[in-house]
């Protein structure tokens, strides 16, 4: 608790500060008026600078804040108790110094509170505090302060306030300018002159490159004798017209400027002259969006007078300028309209469409077009002075997005007749999305089986150019024969704005042959594979002398180069031979398949074919394909000759083989043609036959006189009938004759004429309306056509039969004859290998061996006209008898070298083949 003393002290503080901060209050206010009207009126005197102006007003600040800090708010703060106060202590030697009486005893009682602080205890101690307190109750501390000059100095302060305030009442005018200017520090002011100067036009403004007038008039008590205009520090007169106007003439102003007036000393005023710069052109660049269906890169326009885009593109100018208030477009022949204004969309021709600007300084702004159709812009500016006559002109050429190109080409099947095969091309400018094949059927009566066209895809995808293949069997389809079907294709492009254009072929026809053509069209295929054979046995003989003639080379002179190259062509050739007779091979199947497919042959010729056909693919050797890699083998690693001729002579073995066994065949294949011609051209007459005995009846029972025209007709095509059963029996002919034994095959000829014959009168008699005399004759050109066909059918059978019975004669006579070679082979064996080379038994010995060659050379020729003739003689039977003959060679050349151990080798070889054979 604190003691009564402490209280009255603590008073005795707070009486002090309230002190110091009155007189500081009353300081303040006085410090600030004299420091502010002392300043105004300086400013108002002097016209002070703006530096200087700028330093017053803020040091004017600075002290007006540090006097009410220190005057009055640190003695508020103190009286508060912040910041460093008066002790009790310090206060009680003040009151002891106006108090003597009092001073010790004070301090003493102070410093007893502080020990009974500590001791609390001390009972005496603190009744000697008690007794000290009741003695300075009555005496009063805050006498102790000097009232008296406190008042003076208040009343002094109130004084000087109240003669500022005066003052400031009376230099208010002064004070006021002053105020204003030292505020407006950053303001440059001049003297006020005895005289105003009005400056024409109001607005210094000028057009850039062009003059600048500007008249000065002046009013007032006092007229000054010149002017003088000050620019950049050079100091200008100007010109006098009268006593109160003068003028002054900018030349050619071309920038912006200050400039200053002065007269009689008095600076009247700083002016700036604003030039009034027309429009300029900057750049102008041109962004082309192209549409993503053209694959093109979205990029900036190399030129843009001439723009060349594709339909669709977005166009975005870039338009950069200087001066520029206002910038404007216009399409030939349009009006003027403001990039990004209200009126700017719609009014750039037909097919062209804005949008707003993208930004709205004018310094810079862009223009969007969408590239719809061709045309042309021109853009202009606006400045202060209106529109520029500095235009651009930029031409705009669309390039409109094309139709895709289709082109196709169709081929048959060479060999499959009914098989079409359609190859073409589609392109478009940028890319083809689809192609499609389109196809329906048609009857014989014209009217299409499904009116619906049938749609295939060939290509999906996205390609400039497309390729595409496409192949249709009309059988596998279901075409009748003599039916037809439409077809056409299609193009489609990815022109996504237009949605896809197509191109399409025009509507094409394909027919189905009959029958009849197909059989034609095959026999001609047939005939073109019986001259592939022929040729490929004339080159293989061919092969077979340039064999030997290389072999005799390699035995004189070895290997050189350019018998290298002779070789490596030889074997080229062989290998086109193999290739040549796969080919034969393929067509041969082919064509037999689909003779098969029309069912218009026996099952016994068929089987007859398809057994030729399977000899014709064992032409295809692979050993020979081994032999001829072996061959370059050899001459790539320059092999030894004697290895070499090894090898060249197995093949040209093999290649005598194979001209041998096509020979056969060929042969054979001509055989079964002239078989499967007359089972054709029989049922063409049976066919003939059984029609004429059905209109023969028809022709009877048709009521009426007259002869209706269907039946008319119906004999028109019998007539047409015959005449290519005549074309027919004239094939037969011609190729019983390309056989090289023909045989002496009668066609039924009279019979056939008698049937024609009849056929002619019977026609006449319709067209007598004769009817039953026509019928009559109908009959018996049937009967003579039965007669025909029996005729010739009976004539082949025998020939057949004929020609067996002297196969049969002829193979016992080649029997025979082969085991008597063998036996006389035996013999010249047995005897030849006991003889030594200097024998002279062996000259003998050799004519015999050449005697049984001879005999041999007629066997195999007698062998090779049977195997032409009985395709059942295996073509074993011709590889044998080419082993025989090479032994047969091999045995005479080591007897003419007198190696009798040698031929006596071969010679058992030649004896074990003509065993085989037997």
């Amino acid at each position: 608790m604190r003691s009564e003393i402490r209280i009255k002290l603590d008073a005795f503080i707070a009486a002090y500060y309230k002190q110091q901060f009155v007189r500081g209050l009353m300081l303040a206010l006085s410090s600030t008026m004299l420091v502010l009207v002392g300043l105004f009126l300086l400013e108002n005197q002097l016209w002070l600078s703006v530096q200087t102006r700028t330093i017053l007003f803020f040091g004017m600040w600075t002290i007006i804040i540090a006097a009410w800090g220190v005057l009055v708010v640190q003695p508020v703060l103190k009286l508060r108790g912040v910041g460093k106060v008066i002790s009790h202590e310090e206060a009680a030697r003040w009151i002891g110094n106006h108090f003597p009486e009092v001073s010790d005893k004070l301090l003493n009682l102070l410093q007893l509170e502080e020990m009974s602080a500590i001791t609390a205890e001390n009972d005496l101690l603190l009744q000697g505090i008690a007794q000290k307190t009741v003695a300075f109750s009555n005496t009063p501390f805050i006498q102790a302060l000097d009232w008296l000059k406190h008042k003076r100095w208040v009343t002094r302060l109130a004084l000087l306030l109240v003669l500022l305030l005066g003052f400031s009442a009376y230099q208010s005018a002064g004070i006021l300018i002053g105020a204003n200017r030292v505020f407006h520090y950053q303001t440059e002011y001049v003297p006020q002159a005895p005289f105003r100067i009005e400056l024409t036009p109001a607005e210094l403004v000028a057009d850039q490159g062009k003059d600048l007038t500007v008249n000065f008039k002046v009013e007032g008590s006092i007229l000054p004798e010149s002017i003088e205009i000050l620019i950049n520090k050079q100091i200008i007169r100007a010109k006098k017209i009268k006593a109160n106007h003068f003028q002054y003439t900018f030349s050619s102003v071309q920038t912006q400027f200050n400039f200053a007036i002065r007269a009689m000393d008095f600076d009247l005023g700083n002016y700036r002259v604003i030039v009034n710069h027309p429009p300029q052109w900057q750049a102008i660049s041109a962004w082309a969006d192209y549409p993503d269906y053209t694959g093109k890169m979205d990029g900036e326009c190399a030129s843009t007078e001439l723009l060349e885009v594709p339909e669709g593109t977005i166009i975005t100018y870039e338009l950069k300028g200087k001066y520029v208030s206002q910038w404007l477009v216009k399409s030939s022949g349009g009006r003027w309209t403001s990039i990004g204004g209200a009126d700017e969309k719609g009014t750039l021709g037909k097919g062209q469409k804005t949008t707003d600007a993208l930004n709205t300084a004018k310094e810079q702004q862009q223009y969007k077009v969408r590239a719809n159709s061709s045309g042309g812009f021109v853009f202009g500016m606006r400045g202060k002075k209106g529109l520029s006559v500095d235009t651009f002109l930029s031409r705009l050429e669309v390039q409109k997005d094309l139709f895709p190109d289709i082109q196709c080409e169709t081929q048959e099947d060479s060999v499959k007749m009914g098989v079409w095969y359609f190859m073409g091309l589609a392109g478009d400018d940028y890319a083809v999305k689809s192609v499609h094949f389109y196809h329906r059927i048609l009857r014989k009566n014209g009217r299409s089986a499904d009116t619906n066209w049938v749609k295939m895809p060939l290509f999906i995808g996205n390609e400039s150019q497309v390729s595409f293949t496409h192949a249709l069997d009309l059988g596998l389809m279901g075409i009748q024969p003599s039916d037809a079907i439409e077809y056409q294709l299609a193009a489609t492009d990815n022109d996504a704005l237009h949605g896809g254009k197509v191109m399409r072929t025009p509507v094409r026809k394909l027919e189905r042959p009959s029958n009849d053509a197909v059989v034609a069209q095959l026999e001609k295929q047939e005939a073109g594979i019986g001259q592939g054979m022929s040729k490929s046995v004339k080159n293989l003989e061919k092969l077979q002398k340039e064999a030997k003639r290389l072999q005799e080379s390699l035995q004189q002179s070895g290997q050189s180069w350019d018998q290298e190259n002779k070789i490596k062509n030889w074997l080229n050739e062989e290998q086109k031979m193999l290739q040549t007779i796969k080919q034969l091979e393929k067509k041969q199947s082919e064509v037999n398949k689909q003779k098969e497919r029309l069912g218009e042959q026996s099952q016994e010729l068929q089987k007859k074919k398809d057994a030729l056909n399977e000899r014709l693919k064992q032409l295809n050797n692979s050993e020979m394909q081994k032999l001829i890699d072996e061959i370059q083998r050899l001459l790539q690693q320059k092999a030894d000759k004697e290895q070499l001729k090894e090898s060249m002579q197995k093949l040209s073995e093999m290649s005598q083989e194979t001209a041998k066994e096509m020979d056969k065949l060929m042969e054979q294949l001509k055989q079964l043609e002239l078989e499967e011609a007359v089972d054709a051209v029989a049922k063409s007459m049976e066919d003939w036959a059984k029609k004429e005995e059905e209109l023969a009846q028809q022709t009877k029972e048709e009521k009426g006189n007259q002869t209706s025209d269907a039946l008319k007709e119906a004999h028109e095509e019998q007539k047409a009938a015959l005449q290519n059963i005549e074309k027919k029996i004239q094939d037969v002919e011609e190729k019983n004759a390309e056989l090289e034994k023909p045989m002496e095959l009668m066609t039924g000829e009279e019979d056939r004429k008698e049937a024609g014959d009849e056929a002619q009168k019977a026609s006449q008699d319709l067209q007598n309306n004769k009817k039953s005399a026509a019928s009559e004759k109908m009959k018996k050109s049937a009967q003579k056509m039965k007669e025909a066909m029996q005729s010739m059918q009976k004539s082949f059978e025998d020939q057949q039969k004929k020609r067996a019975a002297e196969d049969y004669q002829t193979l016992r006579a080649l029997l025979e004859n082969l085991i008597d070679a063998s036996n006389r082979q035996e013999a010249n064996f047995m005897e030849l290998r006991k003889l030594s080379s200097d024998n002279p038994r062996l000259a003998t010995l050799n004519k015999e061996q050449m005697r049984l060659r001879e005999s041999l050379m007629f066997i195999e020729d007698s062998l090779m006209a049977l195997a032409k003739r009985q395709p059942m003689i295996d073509n074993f039977v011709t590889k044998e008898m080419s082993r025989v003959n090479v032994q047969m060679g091999m045995a005479l050349d080591n007897m003419k070298v007198r190696n009798s151990r040698g031929a006596a080798v071969h010679e058992q070889f030649v004896m074990t083949g003509l065993n085989n054979l037997a």
